[in-house]
Order: structure tokens, then sequence, then C-alpha cells
């Protein structure tokens, strides 16, 4: 792999392209999930399928880049540091380089809170069967992840009262 500042420019780029669509597809997550539109869910769930893998790529390829280069030893941050002012490239890789930790936090928090209202309307779910078919009378069965499994015998049917 070359270790050219063009070839850093062009990963940091199609970078920035993968986690602004990312962060897109996040948004329109949440839109959806507020609006209940199943469909669209599912083919924001797959789109996203689509382009994890796209950004391990890139994040590999970033690697490689600075394993293959003299600054090796510390990485992009190290690489960045070296870079010559006077490079027309330098002040550039920077700017990328902060946009796409920018971008990193910005999709994390955006994916943090997704998964926090699918829990919560998880918990309406479990809560609104609960209401359906009666109290559950075994001890509560948890996951992994510490939530409250359904499951055991429940007192009574809805639909027997």
């Amino acid at each position: 792999m070359s270790t050219t500042p063009q070839t850093l420019c062009e990963l940091f780029r199609a970078t920035l392209d993968g986690l602004r669509e990312m962060h897109g597809l996040l948004q329109q997550e949440s839109v959806a999930l507020g609006g209940r539109d199943a469909a669209a869910l599912e083919r924001i769930a797959l789109t996203k399928q689509e382009l994890v893998p796209i950004l391990d790529r890139l994040a590999a390829e970033q690697r490689r880049f600075f394993a293959a280069g003299p600054e090796q030893a510390g990485g992009i941050e190290a690489y960045l540091a070296s870079a010559k002012p006077e490079a027309g490239m330098a002040g550039a890789l920077r700017a990328d380089w902060r946009e796409i930790l920018r971008l990193l936090a910005v999709c994390k928090h955006q994916n943090e809170e997704n998964g926090a209202y699918i829990g919560l309307l998880r918990r309406h779910v479990e809560n609104a069967l609960d209401i359906l078919h009666g109290p559950v009378q075994a001890e509560a069965t948890y996951g992994r992840d510490g939530v409250k499994r359904r499951g055991g015998v429940h007192s009574r049917r809805f639909y027997a009262v």
C-alpha cells in the first residue's frame, strides 16, 4: 500500500462519506422509531448492515497505511503531528481527521439514543403483554444483559375472563 498523503486523504474522504451516510441512517432510524414505521426500520437496518463492512474495511486500510509507513509506532496522531505545515495536504488531513472523530462521536451518541428508545418500546410491549396475559407467577428470568425476560406461568388469560 502506498503511504503518500494523497492515499491517506482518499482513505479519510471515503471514511467521511461512509460516516456521513451512517449518521443520516441513524437519524432516519430515530424518526422511524418515533413513527413506529416497521418498513422503514427494516430498510434502514439492511442499509446499515451493508455499510458497516465498508467502514470496517476503510478502518483496516488506514491501519495498514500506518503500519507500512515510517511513523508506524505512533499511528494517525504521530503521522499528523509530523506532517509539515507547508505540505499541501497536512491541513486538510488534520481537518478530515478531526471531522472523522467528531462524526464517530455523533454516530455513537445517536446509536445509543436509538438503542435506548428501542429498549423503552420493548418495555412498553412487555407491559402490554403482562396486562393482556396477567402477571407472571414464576420467578423472573434475566438475560445476559440484565433485562427481565418473559416466560413462566401466567395467572390468567385475558380472553378467559
